[in-house]
């Protein structure tokens, strides 16, 4: 008898936590954020990087071939 209410109960407290998750994320989007405990590509982020790689390579910093592989990997193309 023990063991089925022990069983039900955690089978609960998942239901409760997924219900949370859920709850949470939804709150999340309607309020514009991104933010999500699942990973997401970051469009911004990727542009950022772009900025910072060209200024890198207007100050010479970095060779034209640098600059190239830098933004292959940077945009994925």
């Amino acid at each position: 008898m023990m063991f089925g209410m022990g069983f039900g109960s955690i089978f609960g407290i998942l239901i409760l936590l997924l219900i949370g998750w859920g709850v949470l994320n939804f709150v999340n989007v309607n309020r514009g954020q991104r933010t999500s405990f699942l990973p997401q590509r970051n469009a911004a982020g990727a542009s950022d990087a772009l900025e910072i790689l060209k200024q890198r390579y207007a100050r010479g910093e970095i060779s034209k071939e640098e600059y190239e592989r830098m933004k292959q990997d940077i945009t994925g193309l």
